[in-house]
């Protein structure tokens, strides 16, 4: 294990609250699993004082980089820039606002590494039933066209290098999400569902049920599977 490196890669937006507490909790836990892993952020155009927490926080801890948006470019965008900038052999997404703690990072990586994708289900998930509802429908849909039970396709996940040297990621929308997991079923890669642990909100707005954001993923899709070669 320790020949492997981790990433640990955080989009953050007006998480100025938040993002401390978080990447201490990560540092914490990663080097208990490996001293060969690194944490990278990109500040994508918040409004708040993330930037300077997060300057501060690269200062501190010496694994951890950081990327900025100038503008606000979206949750797709910014996962992609942190696909594209990381090097390690698995790659673990955490979001910013901290509902996804960092103690599921153990979880994670006690998975055999034969998997190529592990996606954390938030069963016990602390969000609106508006959301919830939402996320559920859009699982089973994405169930149905991927012929293989997904539970949870918008949450954290451990992601293969590989997947990332032989599939490319066309969306930089939220839909980077889905079209990242059917990529990789439609090419036989091997995907597991795994229970992780989800915390309420405590900082900031929700945004995944956002009438505009549901209606661009919905396209997305649409777009994605008429046009998938």
């Amino acid at each position: 294990m320790n020949k492997m490196l981790i990433s640990i890669i955080i989009p953050a937006y007006n998480d100025s609250k938040s993002i401390e507490k978080l990447v201490e909790e990560v540092d914490l836990v990663t080097k208990k699993i490996t001293n060969s892993y690194e944490i990278l952020i990109v500040n994508d155009g918040s409004k708040d004082d993330t930037q300077e927490v997060v300057s501060r926080l690269a200062n501190k801890y010496k694994k951890l980089n950081f990327f900025i948006h100038k503008e606000n470019k979206g949750y797709g965008r910014t996962l992609k820039t942190l696909y594209e900038n990381s090097k390690g052999d698995f790659v673990i997404n955490l979001p910013g606002d901290a509902q996804i703690p960092a103690e599921n990072i153990k979880k994670f990586m006690e998975v055999g590494y034969d998997k190529d994708i592990v996606i954390g289900y938030r069963k016990k998930r602390m969000d609106s039933n508006r959301r919830k509802i939402y996320s559920f429908l859009y699982n089973l849909l994405i169930s149905i066209i991927a012929r293989k039970r997904v539970y949870d396709v918008h949450s954290a996940k451990r992601v293969s290098r590989k997947i990332f040297k032989n599939i490319k990621l066309k969306y930089e929308n939220d839909f980077l999400d889905t079209e990242l997991v059917l990529r990789s079923i439609f090419n036989y890669y091997k995907i597991d569902n795994i229970l992780i642990n989800h915390k309420s909100r405590e900082y900031g707005k929700e945004h995944g049920g956002n009438p505009k954001i549901i209606f661009s993923v919905i396209s997305s899709l649409v777009k994605f599977l008429s046009d998938r070669k």
